[in-house]
């Protein structure tokens, strides 16, 4: 037979894990989001860089180029739009499961 202290126990140690969970999932989400908010600026600037180094070396690049052709400079804005994207994605999903263990934590904090 159980007593009621070792109920309250085990109710008091999941509580206190999900706020350590808590804890853990929120330190760097901070930082995730600054990385999804200036990863397309910074490719932006990248770009605008991109464009003065080929706008120096006028001559256009001819038929069968490969190498430092025009489409060159915009590789860096397309690898920060990546960036940023995955960035959002994995921001929002942890918001989310944050947010939803958060709230199951107050639910059961006040159902007692």
């Amino acid at each position: 037979m159980l007593k009621p202290y070792t109920l309250w126990a085990v109710k008091l140690t999941c509580e206190n894990s999900a706020r350590l969970t808590i804890l853990k999932m929120g330190r760097g989400i901070r930082s995730l989001h600054m990385i999804a908010a200036t990863a397309p600026m910074l490719g932006g600037v990248a770009l605008m860089d991109g464009l003065r180094e080929t706008l120096r070396g006028w001559p256009p690049p001819a038929y069968g180029d490969v190498a430092f052709g025009w489409g060159e400079m915009f590789v860096p804005f397309a690898m920060s739009i990546a960036t940023a994207s995955l960035a959002i994605i994995c921001y929002r999903s942890l918001f989310a499961m944050i947010e939803r263990l958060a709230s199951k934590q107050k639910w059961q904090r006040f159902s007692c």
